[in-house]
C-alpha cells in the first residue's frame, strides 16, 4: 500500500501505484455548472494542489493520447465529459512568493507568471525561445500575461483553461505582516489587481474559457473588487462539501487495508482506530446545508504512512504532522489582523465555551476603493477559512462554529500557552512537564503538576486575575498538557451524568498505569473564606462522586479521580475521590 503523503502531482499518483481516493467525479459536476469561473477555498493541506493537478491533466490537450493511462481506472475514465483534453492549460501557483520587501514581491510574482507561461508555450510547442523571451520580458506582470493572451489568440486554435493554486498565500502574509503593502497592491492601482484585470479581459475576448482558483481565504479576491468580479465562489455549496477531504466511509476503507497490511505483525483494533481517527482528524463541515463531515486528508495520510512504515503498525508518536504545525504557526500571525486584543478574547471564548456564533462573511475589506475596518464577524470567518473552526449548525441568521477535532484544539492550546507565557513571568519547560506527567502515569502522583499550575498562576498579573475563573484554570492545565503526547486530554468530557472538567486518557502507542479525571473549582483571593471554600469542596465532591457512578467511569481501567480547588494562585484542596 503506497501512501501518497506529500505528493500533489496527479500523474505520479495515477501511474506509480499510489493509493488514491477518487475525486474525478467532481470534474463532471464542475463542468456541468452554468458558471465557468470558479473559486474554491479550503484550509491549508487539504488536497487543493492535487485537485488542481488532476484538472490540468484532464483538460490539457497535451495529454490527450494518455487519457486511458491517467484516468482509465477512475470514475471520469468510464464517463468522460465532452471537454476532456480540449484546452491549453495555464497552471499558476502563487506559493513561495517572498513578501519581505515590495521589490521581492514584485519580482517573485512576475517570475512565477513568466515561468508558467514559458512552460505552457514550450510543452505545447507554440513558440520558440525568441518569442517566449519577448513575452516574458514585458515590464509588468499584467503586461506579461496580456502579451501571452494576445499570442495565444493569434497562434492557437484552442482556448485557455487557467488554473490558479494558492492564489492568496502571499496576500495573507502581506495582510498579517504588512497591511499597508496589502492595501497598496490590491487597490485599484495595484499590480496584483492589474494582473487579474488582464485575465478578466481575456474572458471577455473568449481567449480564456474557464478558470479554477484555489486558496484559503477570500480576502484577496474580494479586495480585487471590480477588477475581477467575474468569479463564482463555490466554497460553501453543499454539493462540494466533501470534494476535498475524506468521508467516514473512505477512512473505514483505508483502515481495512491497514488491517490487511498488519495482519502478520499484530492484531489491529480497527474499530478503536476508526474512533481515534474521528477524534483526531474528523469534524470539518464547510456548508451549513450539508450534514457530512470530512477528515483532514493530509493528517489521515500522515497517520497511515507512519502507521505502516516498515511494517511498524503502531500509532505515530506525534499525532500532528510537523508540516501542519509549521503551517498553523504561520497562520497564527493572521490573528493580528484587526484588533488583536478583541481577537484574543474571541479565541479565549472559543476554548472556554467550546463554540462561537457569528455571521459568515466574505471578509471584503475594500469598499468603494476604501479599506473598511476588520470586524469580529470577519475574524471568526477568518478562523473558519483557516480551518481553526468549522460549522456546527445554524443559529438564526448566524452560524455556530466549533473546533473541528482534537488535533486542531491541541494546536490552539500551544498558541494559548505562548500568549500566557508572553503575559506572565513563567515559562514552562516541556521536559519538566513530561517528567511530571510520567510520574503521574506511573505512580498517580499529581503534586508536581499542581505545583506547575501554581507557578503559572503566580506569574499572572492582577489584571489577568480580574477575569479569572475555574474555566481559565482548566484551560491553563489543558494547554500545558497539550504540549506532551503521553495522554489524550479532554475538557468538559461528557458522561451520562454531566461533564467532567478535565480528563486524561491513555493514547497509543504509549502505555500508562493510570488515567485521570479532575473536577476543578476556583475562588479569587478576595472571595476566600471558610464557608465559600467548604461550599466549593462539597459541590466538587458531589459532582465527582456522581460521575464515578457513570458507565464511562466504571468501565475505565485504573482511573484516578481528583478534586482540585484553587484560591488565587494556590491549590488549597488536592484530594483523591475513591
Amino acid at each position: 500500500m503506497k501512501i501518497p503523503y506529500g505528493i500533489s502531482n496527479f500523474e505520479d499518483i495515477s501511474t506509480s501505484g499510489y493509493y488514491y481516493v477518487d475525486r474525478t467525479q467532481y470534474i463532471e459536476v464542475l463542468e456541468n455548472l452554468s458558471e465557468k469561473f470558479l473559486v474554491f477555498l479550503r484550509p491549508r493541506r487539504f488536497g487543493k494542489s492535487l485537485f488542481c493537478s488532476m484538472l490540468g491533466y484532464y483538460y490539457d490537450v497535451l495529454y490527450k493520447d494518455r487519457f486511458e493511462e491517467l484516468f482509465g481506472k477512475y470514475y471520469i475514465g468510464r464517463k468522460p465529459t465532452s471537454r476532456k483534453n480540449s484546452y491549453l492549460v495555464l497552471n499558476l501557483d502563487f506559493s513561495g512568493i517572498e513578501t519581505g520587501t515590495k521589490e521581492k514581491l514584485y519580482r517573485d510574482f512576475g517570475r512565477k507568471i513568466s515561468r508558467s507561461i514559458s512552460l505552457c508555450l514550450n510543452q505545447h510547442q507554440l513558440a520558440d525561445q525568441k518569442w517566449i523571451d519577448k513575452i516574458t520580458s514585458q515590464e509588468t506582470p499584467a503586461s506579461i500575461i496580456g502579451e501571452f493572451f494576445n499570442y495565444i489568440h493569434i497562434n492557437s486554435n484552442h482556448k485557455l483553461y487557467v488554473i490558479i493554486d494558492e492564489y492568496d498565500l502571499f496576500a495573507n502574509d502581506l495582510l498579517a505582516f504588512q497591511p499597508n503593502e496589502f492595501k497598496k497592491h490590491f487597490s485599484s492601482a495595484g499590480f496584483v489587481r492589474n494582473f487579474y484585470e488582464q485575465i478578466k479581459q481575456a474572458t471577455k475576448e473568449r481567449i480564456v474559457d474557464r478558470i479554477f482558483i484555489t486558496g484559503v481565504t477570500p480576502i484577496a479576491l474580494d479586495s480585487l473588487s471590480s477588477g475581477f468580479n467575474i468569479t463564482k465562489k463555490i466554497t460553501a455549496w453543499p454539493e462540494f462539501n466533501q470534494m476535498l477531504g475524506f468521508t467516514a466511509e473512505e477512512v473505514r476503507t483505508i483502515i481495512k487495508k491497514i488491517c490487511v497490511e498488519c495482519q502478520d505483525v499484530e492484531v489491529v483494533d480497527c474499530q478503536k482506530m476508526f474512533g481515534d481517527l474521528c477524534r483526531y482528524y474528523d469534524g470539518y463541515l464547510f456548508s451549513k446545508e450539508s450534514s457530512t463531515r470530512v477528515f483532514n486528508p493530509d493528517m489521515i495520510l500522515y497517520f497511515v504512512s507512519e502507521f505502516i512504515r516498515s511494517k511498524r503498525c503502531k500509532y505515530p508518536d506525534n499525532l500532528i504532522d510537523s508540516n501542519i504545525i509549521s503551517d498553523y504557526t504561520k497562520i497564527q500571525q493572521m490573528f493580528k489582523v484587526g484588533d488583536y486584543e478583541k481577537n484574543l478574547e474571541k479565541l479565549d471564548e472559543l476554548l472556554k465555551e467550546k463554540q462561537l456564533t457569528a455571521r459568515l462573511t466574505d471578509i471584503n475589506l475594500l469598499d468603494r476603493n476604501r479599506f473598511r475596518s476588520f470586524t469580529t464577524s470577519d475574524f471568526i470567518s477568518l478562523l473558519f477559512f483557516l480551518g481553526i473552526i468549522t460549522i456546527k449548525g445554524a443559529h438564526g441568521t448566524n452560524l455556530k462554529f466549533v473546533i473541528p477535532n482534537y488535533c486542531i484544539e491541541q494546536l490552539y492550546q500551544e498558541f494559548f500557552i505562548r500568549i500566557i507565557e508572553q503575559r506572565s513571568n513563567v515559562k514552562i519547560e516541556v521536559a519538566t512537564l513530561e517528567d511530571c506527567l510520567y510520574e503521574m502515569s506511573q505512580n498517580a502522583d499529581i503534586k508536581p503538576l499542581v505545583k506547575m499550575v501554581e507557578s503559572f498562576l503566580h506569574g499572572l498579573s492582577f489584571r489577568d486575575f480580574q477575569k479569572f475563573d475555574e474555566k481559565y484554570v482548566k484551560l491553563a492545565i489543558l494547554a500545558y498538557l497539550s504540549l506532551t503526547n503521553l495522554y489524550i486530554t479532554k475538557t468538559e468530557y461528557e458522561v451520562e451524568d454531566g461533564y467532567v472538567d478535565l480528563a486524561l486518557f491513555e493514547r497509543s502507542p504509549y502505555e500508562v498505569k493510570y488515567q485521570f479525571a479532575f473536577e476543578i473549582k476556583y475562588l479569587k483571593k478576595s472571595e476566600q473564606d471558610k464557608p465559600k471554600l467548604e461550599a466549593k469542596y462539597s459541590e466538587a465532591l458531589e459532582q465527582m462522586q456522581k460521575y464515578r457512578q457513570s458507565n464511562e467511569f466504571t468501565a475505565a481501567t485504573n482511573l484516578k479521580t481528583f478534586i482540585l480547588i484553587f484560591v488565587g494562585d494556590k491549590c488549597e484542596v488536592c484530594e483523591e475521590v475513591k
